[in-house]
C-alpha cells in the first residue's frame, strides 16, 4: 500500500495543498510524487521536493493560502510579541473563530482549504478579533511588548502605517487595505451595523457559529485586493466593545487585513 503510485499521489497532493495552494499545480504534484515513490516514500525529500520548486516561489503561491484559525490567532500573538498563555483562554478564541483544538468530529483532520474557513460571519469575527488584540483584550497580548510600538506611537498617521505594513505585513498592501488603516474605518460593517464603538452587534441569526444567514454567505480574501464587504456577527461571547484610536487602531485593523489573513 505504501508503495502504491496512489499513495504517492495522494500523500504529495495534501503537503503541495498545504505548502503551495488550495489547488497544487499538477506538474508539481506528479514531479513530487515520483520523488516520494523513489524515494520509498520519504516525507523529508518528498517536502525537498516542493518547497525548492519552481511553484513554491511562484507569484501565484504568494498569500495564495488563508490561514486556519489556529494559525491566525498563533501568528497575531507573535505578531505583536505576545507572552504565552498558560490559561485555556488563548484556545477558546481559536474555538469561536471555528476551529476548537482537538475538536474535529471526523477523523480526516480540520480542512486545508480557504474555502473551509471563509465566509462573511468568519471575516468579520477575524476582524473583530484583531481590534480586541489591539485593545489589550488578549490574555498576555499587550501592544507595549511589540518592539515598535514606542518608535512607532510618537509618529504622524502615515509613519505609523508605514511602520505597521512593514512589522506586521511584509512590507506589501493593497491600495485598498492602506486606506482602510489610514483612515480607520471598519470595513466591513456600515453605521447601522456597528454599536457605538465601532464593533459589530451580536447577530444570533447570522453568526457563522449557528449556520444562520451570513454564515451560509460565501465571502472570500482575494490576494492583491482589499477588504471584503458585507455584514456578520460578532464572535458570540467574545470580546468587549472597543473605542480604538491612533497606533492600537492601525493594528487592530492590520491584523484583520486580507494580507495577514493569509500565510
Amino acid at each position: 500500500l505504501a508503495r502504491a503510485p496512489a499513495t504517492a499521489r495522494f500523500v504529495t497532493t495534501k503537503l503541495a495543498r498545504h505548502f503551495v495552494s488550495d489547488d497544487p499545480p499538477k506538474a508539481l504534484v506528479d514531479r513530487c510524487a515520483d520523488k516520494f515513490s523513489k524515494t520509498d516514500g520519504d516525507i523529508r525529500e518528498t517536502v525537498g521536493c516542493i518547497v525548492t520548486s519552481p511553484e513554491f516561489f511562484s507569484r501565484a503561491a504568494y498569500r495564495a493560502k488563508v490561514k486556519t484559525p489556529f494559525e491566525l490567532v498563533a501568528s497575531a500573538l507573535r505578531a505583536v510579541n505576545a507572552q504565552p498563555d498558560t490559561t485555556p483562554r488563548t484556545s477558546q478564541i481559536v474555538a469561536r473563530l471555528g476551529q476548537p483544538i482537538f475538536g474535529r468530529q471526523t477523523p480526516d483532520g480540520w480542512p486545508d482549504r480557504g474555502d473551509a474557513w471563509m465566509n462573511t460571519g468568519a471575516i468579520l469575527n477575524r476582524i473583530n478579533f484583531g481590534l480586541s488584540l489591539a485593545a489589550g483584550q488578549v490574555p498576555d497580548a499587550t501592544l507595549d511588548n511589540w518592539p515598535d510600538y514606542a518608535s512607532l506611537s510618537k509618529q504622524p498617521r502615515a509613519q505609523q502605517v508605514d511602520g505597521v505594513v512593514k512589522s506586521m505585513l511584509g512590507g506589501q498592501v493593497s491600495t485598498e487595505t492602506r486606506q482602510v488603516l489610514m483612515s480607520g474605518e471598519n470595513p466591513m460593517l456600515s453605521k447601522s451595523a456597528n454599536d457605538v464603538n465601532g464593533m459589530a452587534v451580536l447577530d444570533d441569526s447570522s453568526s457563522m457559529m449557528t449556520g444562520g444567514r451570513a454564515g451560509r454567505q460565501q465571502g472570500k480574501i482575494e490576494p492583491g485586493k482589499g477588504f471584503p464587504r458585507g455584514r456578520g456577527a460578532q464572535i458570540p461571547g467574545f470580546g468587549r466593545p472597543v473605542n480604538l484610536q491612533g497606533l492600537p487602531q492601525v493594528v487592530g485593523l492590520a491584523l484583520g487585513a486580507p494580507e495577514f489573513q493569509r500565510r
